[in-house]
């Protein structure tokens, strides 16, 4: 059976591990995402920023597909190799606030 052709060409990211907690006491429930970013790939040698922000919106759109317009989202990016760097925060709001 062959895969449809936007299987085929190689992902802008990598999910490592998806996890979702209930939180009883405000009736919540919240799910984290761990992803990788993918280096560009090699033949196309496109400038880093271009491909970062390529990335994250690809990241965005599959992240937030299943999301209710109304729901809360946070974001967190870090370095995984340099843990000296400081993690980029978005702090929580509406789907619908998020561009």
């Amino acid at each position: 059976m062959s895969q449809p052709f936007e299987e085929l060409e190689a992902q802008p990211f990598e999910i490592l591990e998806v996890q979702t907690r209930q939180n009883s006491r405000f009736k919540t429930r919240g799910t984290q995402w761990d992803v990788r970013l993918n280096p560009p790939p090699e033949k196309s040698l496109p400038d880093p920023v271009a491909h970062f922000v390529d990335s994250m919106n690809n990241l965005f759109d599959r992240v937030l597909e299943d999301v209710g317009e109304a729901d809360m989202v946070g974001i967190t990016i870090h370095n995984e190799v340099n843990q000296r760097d400081k993690p980029i925060y978005c702090s929580f709001r509406r789907k619908d606030q998020l561009s």
